[in-house]
């Protein structure tokens, strides 16, 4: 029987070779293919933070200008404006600053160096450019830029705010100084007075910057802090408002963990909340506004609730957008409340000023800290910035404060006929002369008297001349 011869012939080695090549061709080129597209969409993702990250920056400083009474753009080393309510804006380093603070924190700027140019345009009109440059000292290579043009309508009808110039200027050498407030309107062109205008901002959520005043403005957000619904607030450079009243909470206004807090911008920012009527603008910086239709809550936060959703806002054209009134949200004494501690500002008015101004004050003259007002009665004028003095509603401060507050307060000192209501619901009248105690009126009555608030006469007690 004949065997079967096998095949035993291999590869040959040139066989091997131009295998071998045509592998490593093929393998270079997807390699190739594979990294040039990972190089793309981390292009794509950083030109998408860039513009993101300078579209929020340009919309800061818009909502921060766009209300002003008065606008001055001067040289770094001319001297600042008269007056302490000015604030101003510029350039360092490459980073926004506002006042001596830096708006941001680096990580914001993704590496990046800003730019930011002014022009003034038609007296009451500023073009504003906003530029990031590539990080690198060897070249100025521009990666994005925005801009925008703002309508000072207020400083329009200011008659002591002068015209801006026509001349560009870098923010770098130069500073936008800026202040809002009341101001004296200029006569209308028929010579005579002009028509009262009974609304007060332009009903936005921007526009209720103008809301702010010294009753219902607390200077810097503290940990917490307490705050009552109205207040306004100011964190790392933009202004926030408390929708409800905000207690012991460590969460801050940007983060917004438990949905309390409004920012106070034209455009919609993902972590704000809103309440019913709320108009903003969405995307920021396209003139497309929506206005929300459902009530407050404070779980509708993020993405999910962004203007694209019609079940929570719907679009509202600009010129249909109505302006408002401010909202009276303070605490407006009441026929009951009238009579008590917390109508003592109404009766008795003086100076009312921000805890660190830095400023002295004196026996009689008001307070606000956090977001609350408070009363000096002590008989020596209080120099602020010394360790050894304490702040108002803190422990051991009695003798210096009395919290204008209906509800009686424990870190306080009340005269004579105060009248506070207690946690009972009750109110209760002071028969001593002062007192610091800590002890509450339903507990002390040979110190506190209960009374009938709705008793004719039970009256409020004089404004006081003498003190601690």
């Amino acid at each position: 029987m004949k065997s079967k011869k096998l095949n035993n012939k291999g590869f040959t080695l040139m066989e091997i070779i131009v295998t071998l090549l045509i592998s490593s061709l093929v393998m270079m080129i997807a390699g190739s293919l594979i990294l040039n597209s990972l190089g793309y969409f981390n292009k794509a993702a950083t030109t998408d933070a860039d513009k993101q990250s300078l579209d929020l920056l340009a919309d800061f400083v818009r909502d921060q200008l766009l209300y002003a009474s008065d606008v001055k753009v001067l040289k770094s080393n001319e001297e600042r404006p008269e007056g302490n309510d000015w604030k101003w804006l510029y350039v360092k380093d490459g980073r926004l600053m506002l006042g001596h603070v830096d708006a941001y924190n680096d990580d914001f700027y993704n590496r990046r160096i800003l730019e930011i140019s002014a022009k003034g345009f038609n007296e009451n009109r500023l073009d504003l450019k906003f530029i990031y440059y590539k990080n690198n000292d060897s070249e100025k290579k521009e990666v994005y830029k925005t801009s925008t043009t703002l309508e000072l309508l207020n400083m329009e009808h200011n008659k002591n705010a002068n015209p801006l110039q026509a001349e560009t200027k870098n923010l770098t050498d130069h500073i936008i100084y800026y202040r809002n407030g009341e101001f004296e309107n200029k006569e209308s062109s028929g010579g005579g007075e002009e028509e009262p205008d009974d609304t007060d901002y332009d009903g936005t959520v921007g526009g209720e910057i103008a809301c702010k005043n010294e009753l219902n403005t607390a200077t810097q957000w503290v940990a917490r802090g307490t705050y009552k619904k109205g207040t306004f607030v100011e964190f790392k450079g933009t202004w926030y408002r408390a929708i409800v009243d905000v207690e012991n909470d460590d969460s801050d206004p940007h983060t917004n963990d438990k949905g309390q807090w409004k920012a106070i911008m034209t455009g919609w920012q993902v972590t704000s909340s809103y309440e019913k009527g709320d108009v903003v603008e969405f995307p920021i910086n396209t003139k497309f506004y929506y206005r929300k239709i459902i009530d407050y809550n404070p779980a509708h936060r993020g993405q999910i609730y962004n203007p694209d959703h019609r079940d929570v806002w719907e679009p509202i054209k600009k010129e249909d957008i109505q302006p408002l009134k401010c909202k009276i949200i303070e605490d407006t004494p009441t026929d009951n409340s009238s009579k008590t501690v917390a109508s003592e500002y109404e009766r008795c008015p003086s100076n009312v000023l921000e805890w660190d101004s830095g400023n002295k004050i004196y026996p009689g003259e008001y307070v606000k800290y956090n977001g609350q007002l408070y009363r000096c009665i002590s008989n020596e004028e209080i120099n602020w910035g010394h360790a050894h003095q304490l702040p108002p509603g803190t422990i051991n401060s009695q003798k210096y404060w009395k919290k204008i507050s209906e509800d009686f307060d424990e870190y306080s000192t009340y005269f004579k006929g105060d009248i506070v209501k207690d946690t009972d619901g009750k109110y209760y009248q002071l028969l001593t002369e002062n007192t610091t105690t800590t002890h509450h009126p339903s507990l002390v009555p040979a110190v506190w008297k209960l009374i009938d608030i709705d008793d004719v006469s039970i009256t409020t007690p004089s404004c006081r001349t003498s003190w601690l």
